[in-house]
Parts: C-alpha cells; structure tokens; sequence
C-alpha cells in the first residue's frame, strides 16, 4: 500500500538483501511518483539507493514549484532553485558511504553545467568560469579497468 510508504521502505531496507536494496528501493521510488505523486517520499528511496540522477530530478522539480510560489510572493530569482539543489546534490554525493559511481558523478556534472550556463546567460562570467571548471575538470572521470566486469572511478582534480 503506497499510504504506508515508509513502512514498505523500512521493510526493504530491513530484509532485503544488500544486493537487492537499490534495486528494490528505485522501484519502489518510481511507483511513488507516478502512481501516488509523493516527491518526498521517492525522494527518500532514491536516498536509499544513491540514485543521484533521480534524487537531481526531484529536487529540481520540488524546488522549481516552491520557487514558483516564493517568486509570487517575493520576486526571487530561479537560480537560487540550481544553486539550492547543487548543494543538495554535493552533500550527498560526498558523504562516506554514497558510491561515486559514473550515473552519479555525470548528474553532478551535468547541473553544474547547467548553473555555469545560467551564471553566463546573466552576464556573471567570471562565476561561471568557476562552475564550469567544476563541471569540466573536477566531476570528469576516468575509467581504469581492474578486473572482467569491475571499473574503478579515478577523478581528475
């Protein structure tokens, strides 16, 4: 029952099988969103299964509606959603245990390029130079094959 949301997700991060969990928790995820239109609660899930692409994609969305809403009210600017939702994004693509994997890192990548474009087209290049070397430079990898089906993510600083 998708009511009982965080039951289900505590369930699947309970007895599932470490294997399983973000796969499960994706899913779960996706169901919240189009069946039942709870952006916290997929938002959630997809903290669980560090799906960062997904997780950009709803904090976008949620701080787009609240943005739309503030600017109503208050006038503010729409790049305070990207900046808002670049913060998000670097607290949780470097805590300890979140994997840096390729999905993650381009996600980063690619709003960082998006708020460099943004920076630009509002005439503060000297800021974008520096989002843009972020999303140039410092969220580029590299693979290096290790073992038959294994990469590991060096990243260029």
């Amino acid at each position: 029952e998708l009511k009982k949301w965080k039951e289900t997700l505590t369930v699947i991060l309970s007895f599932c099988k470490d294997d399983t969990v973000k796969e499960l928790c994706n899913l779960f995820g996706q169901r919240l969103v189009t069946e039942r239109g709870d952006i916290n609660g997929a938002i959630a899930c997809y903290l669980c299964s560090q799906n960062m692409a997904q997780l950009i994609h709803l904090w976008n969305c949620e701080l787009s509606a609240l943005q739309s809403r503030e600017q109503e009210e208050e006038g503010e600017a729409l790049d305070l959603v990207l900046r808002e939702c670049i913060e998000r994004a670097f607290v949780f693509i470097n805590a300890p245990n979140v994997t840096k994997s390729k999905e993650n890192v381009e996600a980063v990548a690619s709003i960082l390029g998006q708020y460099a474009t943004l920076l630009a087209d509002q005439g503060s290049l000297q800021l974008s130079d520096q989002y843009e070397y972020e999303h140039k430079y410092k969220y580029k990898y590299k693979y290096k094959y290790k073992f038959k089906y294994k990469y590991e993510y060096k990243y260029q600083c």
